[in-house]
């Protein structure tokens, strides 16, 4: 497409496509966001919570989903989908990580954290990304 336009690379990516993928998943489940907590990418991770400010709850409650999966990887001894019901798309990340590695109380303690942080949120709280963002950085040094 670039040499069709006469454009270099850069300038063809960002002309057609770099809008759309700033823009893509803001209404689905986070898959990119949650891979990227856990590949420790902070780039996505805060740029993902910059472009969801006023989204707080979906988030909260995408990263509660997630860690009840990790939970569930971590205590299935292998038997990711009978004992875990998860598909290979969730548990291959986990094992590539090395998710199980960590004591499983850490994950526990992790999700009640994130189940207080979120339960801290008043409604007219003034930003209610704060608390999100302390559990976001509590989760990225817990996978450190």
């Amino acid at each position: 497409m670039a040499s069709d336009l006469e454009l270099s690379l850069q300038d063809c990516f960002n002309q057609y496509y770099r809008n759309w993928l700033d823009g893509r998943n803001l209404d689905e489940e986070p898959t990119e966001f949650l891979n990227a907590l856990l590949f420790g990418n902070q780039n996505i991770v805060f740029d993902y919570l910059r472009n969801q400010r006023g989204n707080e709850l979906f988030i909260y409650a995408s990263i509660l989903n997630w860690l009840e999966d990790i939970i569930r990887f971590c205590s299935c001894e292998g038997d990711y989908w009978n004992d875990a019901g998860l598909v290979a798309a969730k548990y291959k990340v986990f094992r590539s990580q090395g998710v199980s590695r960590k004591p499983f109380f850490i994950w526990i303690r992790l999700y009640e954290s994130g189940l207080r942080s979120m339960q801290s949120i008043k409604i007219n709280e003034a930003d209610p990304s704060v608390a999100l963002e302390v559990f976001i950085c509590f989760i990225i040094q817990t996978l450190m």
